[in-house]
C-alpha cells in the first residue's frame, strides 16, 4: 500500500473545502498542486463542475509561509 503525502492531504481538504464553501460546483474532477518554486510559490489547477453542467478549470497561485518542515 503506498504511503499518503503531504500533499494528498491538501488535495483532500481542498476538494473538501470547495464542496462545503462553494455551493455552485458540485463535482471537483482534479486537485493539482505543482512543486513550490524558489519563493516558495505553488500552482493549483482545479477542474470543477458546476450545478449547471459547466466545466470550470482555474488555476490558483498561491505563497507558502510558515516554518520549514
Amino acid at each position: 500500500m503506498g504511503k499518503t503525502s503531504k500533499k494528498d492531504y491538501l488535495e483532500t481538504d481542498i476538494e473538501d473545502a470547495i464542496a462545503t464553501q462553494v455551493s455552485d460546483i458540485v463535482q471537483v474532477n482534479k486537485v493539482e498542486i505543482g512543486d513550490p518554486d524558489e519563493n516558495r510559490n505553488i500552482q493549483i489547477q482545479l477542474d470543477l463542475q458546476t450545478v449547471n453542467g459547466t466545466n470550470i478549470q482555474p488555476t490558483v497561485n498561491v505563497q507558502a509561509q510558515g516554518g520549514e518542515g
